[in-house]
């Protein structure tokens, strides 16, 4: 059985092309659709790397990652978001600053989320943008 990964992204389409992808490349994967079934996903089974949207109506990647931060035992993070500007606000940069160990934008390429996913799980988080 491969690293858990859990996949928080309010667009199904999204999430199923995600997993599909980890699960070729030989993750375990887990699917919450907003930031509260996330933390239910969470509580009841440890993954090791969540990778969250940042903007979903019902419970952001914002408060996910507080929620984990704030947790006994932090889980790694990359955010992702496909609609990262509103106004002068960079959300990607702001999940940065809240503790993401990677941040990339949508759409991505395969080899960059494939290699932000292996770093941060490593515990060698990027900073860089992808």
């Amino acid at each position: 059985m491969g690293k858990l990964v859990l996949i928080v992204d309010d667009d199904t389409e999204v999430r199923d092309a995600i997993r599909a992808m980890l699960e070729t490349y030989g993750y375990t994967v887990r699917e919450a659709g907003d930031a509260h079934e996330a933390s239910r996903a969470i509580d009841a089974e440890r993954p090791d790397l969540i990778l969250t949207d940042i903007y979903m109506p019902a419970g952001d990647g914002f408060e996910l990652m507080t929620a984990v931060r704030e947790g006994r035992s932090p889980i790694p993070i990359v955010a992702m978001s496909g609609n990262n500007q509103a106004g002068m606000v960079d959300y990607l940069d702001l999940a940065r600053k809240l503790g993401a160990v990677g941040i990339i934008d949508k759409p991505f390429r395969v080899s960059n989320l494939l290699e932000m996913i292996d770093r941060a799980i490593a515990g060698r988080g990027t900073p860089a943008r992808r």
